[in-house]
């Protein structure tokens, strides 16, 4: 709170889907870490519907939502992929966990196997 008595926060969705999909447009491969569900995952994963971008090549949702309730968070990659926010062909994997427990085994996995890539 005190922070914002000085600087007005801006909240602009038209202008970070814009910024989203300039990073897009200057690599050549996509990927998406989607740590739960609703507006964030509906907000990266419908940058690539307005890229030059083909949609994804890579695709990682953790969340503990199942498909069956119908709803977002629960959503899965194959929906996002019927929608070409992922290539027919992207690599994806969606993992049924609690981010908190999922995503630190995931970094020490990555760390693990390419610590000596990483420059401190």
């Amino acid at each position: 709170w005190i922070a914002t008595q000085d600087r007005k926060i801006l909240i602009d969705p038209i202008s970070d889907i814009g910024k989203i999909v300039g990073l897009a447009s200057d690599n050549r491969a996509h990927g998406a870490v989607i740590l739960g569900g609703g507006v964030p995952k509906n907000f990266i994963l419908q940058s690539m519907l307005i890229s030059p971008s083909e949609g994804f090549d890579y695709g990682i949702q953790i969340t503990m939502d199942r498909p069956e309730t119908g709803g977002l968070s629960g959503a899965t990659l194959e929906e996002a992929r019927s929608w070409a926010k992922m290539k027919e062909d992207a690599k994806t994997v969606t993992v049924y966990s609690d981010i908190t427990i999922a995503l630190p085994i995931i970094v020490a996995a990555l760390y693990s196997i390419h610590s000596d890539e990483i420059k401190e």
